[in-house]
């Protein structure tokens, strides 16, 4: 079996530790936590990041972000709902290799997120991240059986990003929602939590979620990049002739969030540069409806293609936002921002 930390097994620094040493309070998430780091143990902290979807529906969920240039380079994907096949033929049309899976960051392991196939396909020193409520749910998936973290609330590392977790409701197992800090490459010492690595730009990931807990709100507000699903339109749910029970289980606090409440979620998050819209339905929303509602918003605004690939989108500090193709396809649309 492969190897599993707890959240148990994690150091706890006391706050009265980083006042000594003139640190602001961990408290603060500018304070840049210590954290526990990636188990492949690789930091490309400073290296160039860039973030782009594979492919967003009720068929399958799957981003990735590309950390480093030329040949040194690693991935993360986030959620892999799509199978292993299709998700190294997406990153080949973005020049990609499947080979250079280093982290794969679940959401959540409803199938949709996580196709068990992957079990056996990652490359064998990448590790599945999982929330500790998502445990049971990971073992009788074999997630377990493999490389496997545990994370919650607290920061962890991976290839030197920064990433940190809430859990908001979703269909009684909940689904994570991600910040993910990309670091500067000035600190010294172990980790993305040492004096003197500076944020250089921020993403925002939520999708699967009938609501946006105040919890996870705080946690990824005012980041450049927010990707957040905008699962439905009202009225094409409410006549799309669906049973009852299903149109009600989505609509609901604990179901997924409509465009409407997306937007609204939007104005109150403030993301910065770009909103990537995700988990768009094929059935009860179009990109166009779904785009609407952020025009004017003073950001770039992007609808997730089904599947794609969308372009690579770089998480720097020019305060650029465009998705460069990569010999991928673009997004669905794009709302102007004012």
């Amino acid at each position: 079996m492969g190897a599993v930390r707890t959240v148990s097994e994690r150091v706890r620094v006391p706050e009265t530790l980083f006042e000594a040493a003139g640190l602001a309070s961990p408290l603060s998430r500018s304070a840049l936590l210590p954290v526990r780091r990636s188990g492949s143990g690789t930091d490309l902290r400073g290296a160039p990041v860039s973030f782009g979807v594979l492919g967003s529906s009720s068929s399958g969920n799957c981003s990735v972000l590309k950390v480093g240039v030329g040949k040194n380079y690693r991935l993360v994907l986030i959620d892999a709902g799509l199978s292993p096949l299709r998700t190294r033929r997406l990153l080949g049309e973005l020049g990609l290799d499947a080979g250079r899976i280093a982290a794969v960051l679940l959401t959540h392991l409803h199938r949709d997120h996580y196709k068990e196939t992957w079990g056996n396909k990652l490359p064998s020193d990448a590790w599945f991240w999982v929330h500790r409520k998502h445990r049971s749910a990971a073992k009788k998936a074999g997630v377990l059986y493999r490389r496997t973290e545990v994370f919650d609330d607290e920061p962890f590392d991976v290839l030197g990003l920064r990433v940190e977790s809430r859990l908001a409701p979703h269909d009684g197992m909940g689904s994570a929602v991600f910040r993910i800090d990309v670091m500067s490459g000035t600190g010294s010492g172990e980790g993305v939590g040492v004096a003197g690595a500076e944020r250089v730009c921020s993403l925002g990931y939520a999708t699967d979620l009938g609501c946006v807990p105040s919890e996870a709100e705080e946690l990824v507000r005012g980041v450049e990049v927010l990707a957040i699903e905008s699962n439905y339109c009202d009225r094409m749910q409410l006549e799309s002739g669906r049973h009852a029970f299903l149109i009600d289980r989505i609509m609901q606090d604990g179901g997924h969030l409509s465009n409407e409440q997306c937007a609204e979620a939007c104005a109150r998050l403030e993301p910065r540069r770009a909103v990537v819209l995700l988990h768009l339905s094929r059935q009860c929303n179009e990109p166009k409806r779904a785009l609407a509602y952020h025009a004017g918003a003073g950001y770039e605004a992007w609808a997730a293609p089904e599947v794609g690939p969308m372009g690579l989108m770089a998480l720097d500090a020019e305060g650029g936002s465009s998705v460069t193709s990569s010999g991928g396809a673009m997004a669905a649309g794009r709302a102007a921002s004012a």
